[in-house]
Protein backbone atom coordinates (compact mmCIF):
# COMPACT_ATOMS: atom_id res chain seq x y z
CA UNK A 1 0.00 0.00 0.00
CA UNK A 2 3.00 2.48 1.01
CA UNK A 3 4.41 1.54 -2.55
CA UNK A 4 1.24 3.03 -4.41
CA UNK A 5 0.74 6.09 -2.24
CA UNK A 6 4.10 6.84 -2.80
CA UNK A 7 4.46 6.33 -6.57
CA UNK A 8 1.16 8.44 -7.01
CA UNK A 9 2.50 11.55 -5.14
CA UNK A 10 5.51 11.22 -6.79
CA UNK A 11 3.27 11.21 -10.04
CA UNK A 12 1.01 14.28 -8.81
CA UNK A 13 3.90 16.19 -7.82
CA UNK A 14 6.57 15.55 -10.98
CA UNK A 15 3.17 16.34 -13.10
CA UNK A 16 1.35 19.23 -11.36
CA UNK A 17 4.36 20.97 -9.85
CA UNK A 18 5.65 21.98 -13.19
CA UNK A 19 2.20 22.66 -14.79
CA UNK A 20 0.54 24.86 -11.81
CA UNK A 21 4.12 26.39 -11.19
CA UNK A 22 3.85 27.83 -14.85
CA UNK A 23 0.42 28.65 -14.58
CA UNK A 24 0.96 30.93 -12.00
CA UNK A 25 3.94 32.37 -13.12
CA UNK A 26 2.06 33.47 -16.47
CA UNK A 27 -1.34 34.46 -14.36
CA UNK A 28 0.97 36.82 -12.07
CA UNK A 29 1.62 39.01 -14.74
CA UNK A 30 -1.70 40.30 -14.70
CA UNK A 31 -2.88 39.00 -10.94
CA UNK A 32 -0.25 40.10 -8.15
CA UNK A 33 -3.24 40.00 -5.68
CA UNK A 34 -3.82 36.32 -6.08
CA UNK A 35 -7.12 36.27 -8.11
CA UNK A 36 -5.69 33.70 -10.34
CA UNK A 37 -2.30 32.31 -9.12
CA UNK A 38 -4.29 31.61 -5.78
CA UNK A 39 -6.52 29.13 -6.33
CA UNK A 40 -3.64 27.75 -8.92
CA UNK A 41 -1.31 27.69 -5.55
CA UNK A 42 -4.47 25.88 -3.64
CA UNK A 43 -5.25 23.77 -6.75
CA UNK A 44 -1.30 22.04 -6.53
CA UNK A 45 -1.64 21.73 -2.49
CA UNK A 46 -5.18 19.95 -2.65
CA UNK A 47 -3.59 17.42 -5.33
CA UNK A 48 -0.51 16.72 -3.19
CA UNK A 49 -3.05 15.87 -0.49
CA UNK A 50 -5.12 14.15 -1.82
CA UNK A 51 -2.82 10.90 -2.45
CA UNK A 52 -2.33 10.46 0.89
CA UNK A 53 -5.39 12.24 2.84
CA UNK A 54 -9.34 12.63 2.11
CA UNK A 55 -9.97 13.45 5.76
CA UNK A 56 -8.12 17.04 6.78
CA UNK A 57 -9.65 19.53 8.79
CA UNK A 58 -8.79 23.04 9.90
CA UNK A 59 -10.00 25.07 12.62
CA UNK A 60 -9.48 28.71 13.37
CA UNK A 61 -9.15 29.88 9.77
CA UNK A 62 -11.11 32.78 10.51
CA UNK A 63 -7.79 34.41 12.08
CA UNK A 64 -6.41 35.00 9.01
CA UNK A 65 -7.95 38.22 7.84
CA UNK A 66 -7.57 39.25 3.97
CA UNK A 67 -6.67 43.13 5.30
CA UNK A 68 -4.25 42.85 7.86
CA UNK A 69 -0.85 41.42 7.47
CA UNK A 70 0.40 38.42 9.65
CA UNK A 71 2.99 35.83 9.78
CA UNK A 72 1.69 32.23 10.72
CA UNK A 73 4.29 30.20 12.74
CA UNK A 74 3.67 26.27 12.90
CA UNK A 75 5.38 23.25 13.82
CA UNK A 76 7.21 21.35 10.94
CA UNK A 77 7.70 17.60 11.12
CA UNK A 78 6.72 16.80 7.40
CA UNK A 79 7.29 17.96 3.48
CA UNK A 80 3.21 17.58 3.34
CA UNK A 81 3.21 20.81 5.94
CA UNK A 82 3.80 24.23 2.98
CA UNK A 83 1.61 22.30 0.74
CA UNK A 84 -0.98 21.86 3.75
CA UNK A 85 -0.92 25.48 4.35
CA UNK A 86 -1.53 26.24 1.10
CA UNK A 87 -4.71 24.03 0.56
CA UNK A 88 -6.30 25.30 3.26
CA UNK A 89 -6.61 28.87 3.36
CA UNK A 90 -8.50 31.20 1.10
CA UNK A 91 -6.63 33.86 1.44
CA UNK A 92 -2.89 33.90 -0.31
CA UNK A 93 0.02 32.67 2.12
CA UNK A 94 3.40 33.69 0.80
CA UNK A 95 6.33 31.89 2.03
CA UNK A 96 9.99 32.98 3.74
CA UNK A 97 12.04 31.01 1.15
CA UNK A 98 15.67 30.07 1.20
CA UNK A 99 17.14 32.40 -1.82
CA UNK A 100 18.46 29.87 -3.89
CA UNK A 101 14.81 28.45 -4.72
CA UNK A 102 13.89 31.26 -6.67
CA UNK A 103 16.28 30.44 -9.27
CA UNK A 104 14.73 27.24 -10.05
CA UNK A 105 13.09 27.50 -13.94
CA UNK A 106 9.43 28.25 -14.32
CA UNK A 107 9.34 27.07 -9.71
CA UNK A 108 11.59 29.63 -8.70
CA UNK A 109 10.07 32.01 -11.38
CA UNK A 110 6.69 31.74 -9.65
CA UNK A 111 7.99 32.47 -6.66
CA UNK A 112 9.42 35.85 -7.77
CA UNK A 113 6.12 36.66 -9.13
CA UNK A 114 3.70 35.50 -6.67
CA UNK A 115 5.61 37.39 -3.84
CA UNK A 116 7.20 34.95 -1.69
CA UNK A 117 9.71 36.55 0.10
CA UNK A 118 13.51 35.26 -0.30
CA UNK A 119 16.10 35.35 2.38
CA UNK A 120 19.66 34.80 1.91
CA UNK A 121 20.91 33.02 5.04
CA UNK A 122 24.41 32.67 4.15
CA UNK A 123 25.16 36.61 3.87
CA UNK A 124 24.45 38.16 7.13
CA UNK A 125 24.53 41.74 5.70
CA UNK A 126 22.15 40.61 2.68
CA UNK A 127 20.09 38.55 5.74
CA UNK A 128 19.74 41.62 7.84
CA UNK A 129 18.47 43.85 4.62
CA UNK A 130 15.97 40.63 3.65
CA UNK A 131 14.47 40.48 7.34
CA UNK A 132 13.98 44.51 6.80
CA UNK A 133 12.13 43.98 3.55
CA UNK A 134 9.99 41.40 4.71
CA UNK A 135 9.00 43.26 7.40
CA UNK A 136 8.05 46.11 5.55
CA UNK A 137 6.04 43.38 2.73
CA UNK A 138 4.52 41.47 5.81
CA UNK A 139 3.20 44.77 7.80
CA UNK A 140 1.33 46.22 4.01
CA UNK A 141 -0.69 43.58 4.65
CA UNK A 142 0.40 40.30 3.77
CA UNK A 143 -0.11 36.66 5.27
CA UNK A 144 3.29 35.02 5.61
CA UNK A 145 4.01 31.27 6.89
CA UNK A 146 7.52 30.42 8.44
CA UNK A 147 8.57 27.61 10.50
CA UNK A 148 10.43 28.77 13.29
CA UNK A 149 12.31 25.62 13.10
CA UNK A 150 13.90 26.24 10.57
CA UNK A 151 14.03 22.59 9.20
CA UNK A 152 12.01 19.54 9.86
CA UNK A 153 12.17 18.04 13.75
CA UNK A 154 11.88 14.12 13.87
CA UNK A 155 10.43 14.26 17.63
CA UNK A 156 7.60 15.41 19.52
CA UNK A 157 9.54 18.24 20.88
CA UNK A 158 9.97 21.50 18.88
CA UNK A 159 13.56 22.47 17.85
CA UNK A 160 15.12 25.35 18.85
CA UNK A 161 13.57 28.18 16.89
CA UNK A 162 15.56 30.71 14.76
CA UNK A 163 15.27 34.40 15.33
CA UNK A 164 15.03 35.58 12.38
CA UNK A 165 10.78 35.05 11.61
CA UNK A 166 10.03 37.13 15.03
CA UNK A 167 12.93 39.89 14.36
CA UNK A 168 10.86 40.53 11.84
CA UNK A 169 7.67 40.38 13.86
CA UNK A 170 9.02 42.94 16.19
CA UNK A 171 10.39 45.36 13.72
CA UNK A 172 7.21 45.40 11.90
CA UNK A 173 4.42 45.10 14.64
CA UNK A 174 3.26 41.86 12.74
CA UNK A 175 0.56 39.43 14.66
CA UNK A 176 2.17 35.75 14.93
CA UNK A 177 -0.80 33.39 14.46
CA UNK A 178 0.52 30.18 16.20
CA UNK A 179 -0.33 27.07 14.34
CA UNK A 180 0.08 23.15 15.56
CA UNK A 181 -0.24 20.36 12.84
CA UNK A 182 -0.82 16.42 13.67
CA UNK A 183 -0.50 13.94 11.34
CA UNK A 184 1.68 15.16 8.40
CA UNK A 185 4.88 13.31 10.29
CA UNK A 186 3.19 9.74 10.08
CA UNK A 187 2.29 9.87 6.61
CA UNK A 188 6.07 11.35 5.44
CA UNK A 189 7.81 11.77 7.80
CA UNK A 190 11.25 12.53 8.08
CA UNK A 191 14.20 10.48 6.63
CA UNK A 192 11.91 8.41 5.12
CA UNK A 193 10.92 7.29 1.67
CA UNK A 194 7.86 5.88 2.00
CA UNK A 195 4.14 7.61 2.41
CA UNK A 196 0.72 6.42 3.90
CA UNK A 197 -2.60 7.28 4.19
CA UNK A 198 -4.41 8.90 7.05
CA UNK A 199 -6.16 11.92 8.52
CA UNK A 200 -4.62 15.76 8.79
CA UNK A 201 -5.70 18.04 11.59
CA UNK A 202 -4.70 21.35 11.96
CA UNK A 203 -5.08 24.15 14.54
CA UNK A 204 -4.94 27.90 14.14
CA UNK A 205 -4.83 29.94 17.54
CA UNK A 206 -5.42 33.93 18.18
CA UNK A 207 -3.03 36.59 17.08
CA UNK A 208 -0.27 37.58 19.30
CA UNK A 209 0.13 41.03 19.40
CA UNK A 210 3.70 42.46 19.09
CA UNK A 211 3.67 45.32 19.36
CA UNK A 212 5.17 45.39 23.39
CA UNK A 213 7.83 43.49 22.09
CA UNK A 214 11.50 44.89 21.02
CA UNK A 215 14.63 43.52 19.74
CA UNK A 216 16.07 43.28 22.81
CA UNK A 217 13.05 41.45 24.59
CA UNK A 218 12.45 39.26 21.58
CA UNK A 219 13.03 36.06 23.32
CA UNK A 220 10.15 36.24 25.71
CA UNK A 221 7.99 36.65 22.12
CA UNK A 222 9.69 33.43 20.89
CA UNK A 223 8.72 31.62 24.53
CA UNK A 224 4.86 32.90 24.21
CA UNK A 225 5.05 31.76 20.72
CA UNK A 226 6.63 28.28 21.60
CA UNK A 227 4.20 27.82 24.34
CA UNK A 228 1.11 28.11 22.01
CA UNK A 229 2.38 26.09 18.96
CA UNK A 230 2.82 23.31 21.48
CA UNK A 231 -0.54 23.50 22.72
CA UNK A 232 -2.48 23.73 19.30
CA UNK A 233 0.13 20.96 18.50
CA UNK A 234 -1.33 18.91 21.10
CA UNK A 235 -5.30 19.97 20.37
CA UNK A 236 -4.99 18.82 17.06
CA UNK A 237 -3.31 15.30 17.83
CA UNK A 238 -6.18 15.12 20.02
CA UNK A 239 -8.73 15.95 17.63
CA UNK A 240 -6.55 13.09 15.11
CA UNK A 241 -6.74 10.88 18.37
CA UNK A 242 -9.94 10.98 18.65
CA UNK A 243 -11.54 11.18 14.89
Amino acid sequence: MKFFVTLGAALHILVMTPLCATAAFLAAFVDRKGVIWWPVSRFWGATVLAVVSRDISVRGLEHIKAENGAILMANHTSHLDPPLLIAMSKIPIRFLTKKILFYFPFFGWSLWMTGHIPINRSDRTSAFSSLDQAAELIASGRAVAIFPEGTRSDADILNPFKKGGFVIAVKGNIPIIPVGIAGTQQLMPKGWCWMSRGPIRVVLGEPIDTSEYTLDNKEELMAIVRERIIEHRQEAQELLENS
